[in-house]
Order: C-alpha cells, then structure tokens, then sequence
C-alpha cells in the first residue's frame, strides 16, 4: 500500500531497499498491483527455524522465488533445507525441516539456501498457484536411492520415512563430525545402511525431529516466565549458574548448568539450560535470534509460549541426538555397514 501511494521511483526508493532495474520495475510494479490482487498473495514464509513470518508471494514484490521448487509449498509438504557449501567453525549445522516457503538465509549466515521438497504436486496453469484443492502429487526421491535402501533393509520404505531417515542421519553429531571436511565443499551426502533394525530407529527418531521442528508436537515447556511486566524485548542476554526454580524434566536435558535469558532489566526465562542457549542452526544461536529480531517489541501472550516451546524444542532435539549417537554405536559405528 505505501508502495502503491507513491508517486514517484525515487520517492519509493527513499521508503524501500528496492532491487536494480534489471531485476524489479517500478511502473510495471505499479502497474501490476494496482487491481490488489496482491491481497490473495500474502502468505506464511519460514524465516528462521521457528520463525514464521508473512510475504507477499508477487513478482512485483518479491523476486528470485524459484517457483519450481517453492510452488510444492502450498501444498501439504516437507523439505529439507540446506546449503551447498559452508563455512565451518564449530561443526556442520546447515539444515533444517520446513513445511512453509523459505528465503535464502532460512538457515544460514552467508550461504545461499537449498529448498528439496518432499512432494511435487505438477499445475497446468499458474492459475493453480493458490488453488489448495488436493493435487496429485509425486515423491520427489531417486528410485535409485529407494531402491538401494530397499535392498539393503528388506523393505521398501515410504517417502515419509527415507525423508524420516535422511533427516536422521543429517541430525547424528558423529556424523557432521566425522564427515565435516566433506560438510563444508559440497551438498550433504547419505550412507545407505543394510540393517533393519538401525534403519526402523533412524526413522523413528528422524520423525520426531521433523514433529518438533515444524512445531507439530510441543514437548512440555521447561521454562518459566514469571516476572511481571512490560514484556518489551530491550536487551537479550544469557545469565548463566542461575538457581533452578522447579526439577528439570529428565526429557530435556542431561544436568547441564542452567541459567535466565533476559529479555530487560526485570524479565526474563528462567531454568533455561547452557547448551540450548548455546544451540547453533546456520551460525545463529537459534535462541538469541529469534528474541533479537523482535528488538523493541512487546511480547504478546502467544509470543512468550511460542518461545517457551522454542526451548523445550530445542532441548528434545539435543536429546534425540544423543540417542541417535548411540544407536549408530550400537550398529558398530561409521561407516554403516
């Protein structure tokens, strides 16, 4: 709408960070969204790991979409997100789940981002864009890579559960560990593995993941937020050797140090563990982000138990991986057999 009032490009230019000419026009911009169509485009885009915001899915508004690949997700769907290369500093941690549009730092600093849909659902027509009527749609895995995984577990395994299994083994610490040099020059690469049992935990666990980090299952919170009062977001800081202020659920955490993440003076989350504030997802501290990006905002009721399931989120996936370790342990270590 402010777009739309102005009268001039320059004008525009002042209010905006507007692409070159070659990319974006402003007549064409203007003249294209006039009839408000616009309004029928505005839709749910993951910005960071559970950090959804809104866009405006237009060509006048925003560019570079990659339709092929970001039109599945209007759809019911699942992609992997990730990047090609990386720069490491304390281990591989580009990759995420998403069952939204991303953008091109979703998770990542610097790295352009990588969207592998689960599902393709073919259209006929742009017209279909927002038409969610069910769609046939087709798995969007190598037959290769299934057939391979098939023969080595003795069954042939859904799309859900070899996104279930990738997701799994591209979460497992030893791996990004013992293959980082490998992490840091080229997309992620997955062993196959020829044991059932292994197999049927990886998918198990690699389910879970993907429930807790597109939100679909919110473990019980393990944070408090007591302090009454602005709820304004002014400062975020992590006060580590906090006391502990009720028993920290066995599901969550491993006795770790524990501290309070401020969000001012006053307020702040409370038995929040260290190794979850240190929790990184493409070189941001995931939960340091998400309440800095929401500097000078107060703090609505949803905002405060949204962030609350961030954490306790954030603490199940810490636990997970520790069980995937163990299972790939358990299975005689990497390489898989």
């Amino acid at each position: 709408e402010r777009l739309l009032a102005t009268s001039t490009e320059a004008e525009a230019r002042e209010l905006f960070k507007l692409c070159s000419q070659d990319q974006w026009r402003y007549a064409r911009a203007k003249h294209e969204l006039a009839d408000g169509a616009w309004r029928e485009r505005i839709v749910p885009i993951l910005y960071r790991p559970f950090d959804v915001r809104w866009t405006v899915y237009d060509r006048n508004v925003a560019v570079h979409r990659r339709e092929r690949a970001s039109d599945n997700m209007f759809f019911p769907n699942f992609a992997l997100c990730t990047t090609r290369t990386a720069e490491i500093s304390r281990g591989w941690e580009h990759l995420w789940i998403s069952s939204r549009l991303i953008q091109h730092h979703t998770v990542s600093l610097k790295e352009v981002n990588y969207l592998f849909p689960l599902w393709t659902y073919p259209r006929d027509t742009p017209a279909d864009l927002l038409d969610t009527a069910p769609k046939v749609k087709i798995a969007n895995v190598a037959p290769e890579f299934v057939a391979a995984l098939t023969t080595g577990v003795g069954r042939t395994p859904t799309p859900e559960d070899t996104l279930a299994y990738l997701y799994a083994v591209l979460y497992t610490p030893s791996y990004r560990s013992r293959y980082a040099d490998f992490l840091k020059r080229d997309f992620p690469r997955v062993p196959l593995t020829g044991n059932r049992e292994l197999f049927d935990q990886l998918v198990t666990i690699g389910r879970e993941l993907i429930a807790l980090h597109v939100m679909e299952e919110r473990p019980p919170r393990i944070t408090r937020f007591d302090v009454t009062g602005s709820n304004e977001v002014v400062k975020v800081r992590f006060a580590a050797g906090a006391p502990l202020s009720q028993p920290f659920p066995a599901s969550g955490g491993r006795g770790e140090s524990m501290g309070r993440i401020y969000i001012n003076d006053a307020q702040y989350f409370d038995d929040v563990p260290q190794d979850v504030w240190d929790m990184h997802i493409g070189g941001y501290r995931v939960a340091e982000k998400w309440l800095k990006d929401r500097k000078g905002r107060l703090l609505s009721y949803d905002d405060l138990t949204h962030y609350q399931s961030v954490i306790a989120a954030l603490a199940q996936t810490l636990t997970l991986q520790g069980e995937l370790d163990a299972a790939i342990v358990a299975a005689g270590g990497w390489p898989l057999q």
